[in-house]
């Protein structure tokens, strides 16, 4: 998991709360925040109205910018994550894996039950609560903890569930990126057209497509040159200025450096 300096001094990037029956919190979440219910039972109302029971022992996830309620019908205890920008679950399972398993959900909203490794996770998190003065370093360290139990726990499609609403959104970042990034010219441009910062864009961006912006824009720039020149018929000069280059050479150098062969040769030969 990757973490940003997103956390100050005071704010603790893990924190226990308790809320009392019939208390009713609104949140607009900064951050994504996960959720674990202890003790007690919640409704969360969403947008449109919609309420949705949360359970003792459930885990459920709070998207950044999602206006919603929690409503304690019980006596209630919970532990809330505030979780960092760009998140992965352990160093070979990216959130990319996940984005096809999210086509079997039918909400966004999708609470999964704690496994026993969990819940001994969060009593001994209780305890140290309870009994040492916790810092946002060692909060940080407990936070990779729990992300590598949840990936150890639960499949693929489960985790998809989970993080279903965040999925969603990146499937707008995504189309954002398909359709603009052939007229953009850096990725300093690209983030600002998406009106981000550009640390916010190059961590989003690593999320949704799992590699760097400069080597993504680099491998796609290389399979439409290639494309262009070995399926169609038309200048080379033009293909150049089509594809963004100043010049014919400026394309031919290209080719060279990163597909072996002048475009004239690619031409000729049909493969590389």
């Amino acid at each position: 998991m990757l973490f940003n300096d997103i956390f100050n001094k005071e704010k603790l990037p893990v924190e226990r709360v308790f809320l009392p029956k019939g208390e009713m919190i609104l949140l607009e979440p900064f951050f994504c925040e996960m959720w674990i219910l202890k003790k007690g039972m919640l409704t969360l109302i969403t947008g449109k109205e919609r309420k949705n029971r949360i359970d003792l022992g459930q885990l459920f996830l709070l998207p950044p910018g999602d206006t919603c309620s929690l409503i304690s019908e019980q006596n209630t205890q919970c532990i809330r994550f505030f979780l960092p920008d760009c998140l992965v679950l352990c160093e070979r399972f990216f959130f990319p894996d996940l984005i096809k398993e999210k086509s079997f959900f039918k909400t966004s909203f999708n609470p999964v039950e704690m496994v026993p490794l969990l819940w001994e996770y969060t009593q001994h998190l209780d305890k140290l609560f309870e009994e040492c003065p916790l810092t946002v370093s060692f909060l940080r360290i407990k936070i990779l903890e729990f992300f590598y139990l949840l990936r150890c726990s639960y499949s693929k499609r489960e985790i998809a569930g989970l993080f279903f609403s965040i999925l969603r959104k990146e499937d707008y970042f995504a189309q954002f990126i398909e359709e603009n990034y052939p007229r953009i010219k850096t990725v300093r441009e690209m983030a600002r057209e998406a009106n981000m910062s550009l640390r916010s864009f190059e961590n989003k961006f690593n999320l949704v497509f799992g590699t760097s912006p400069g080597r993504w824009i680099l491998q796609r720039k290389m399979q439409t040159v290639y494309r262009e020149i070995v399926t169609s018929h038309i200048p080379l000069t033009m293909i150049a200025d089509k594809c963004g280059f100043a010049s014919l050479s400026h394309m031919s150098d290209f080719c060279k450096k990163h597909l072996g062969k002048s475009p004239s040769q690619i031409r000729k030969e049909g493969y590389l």
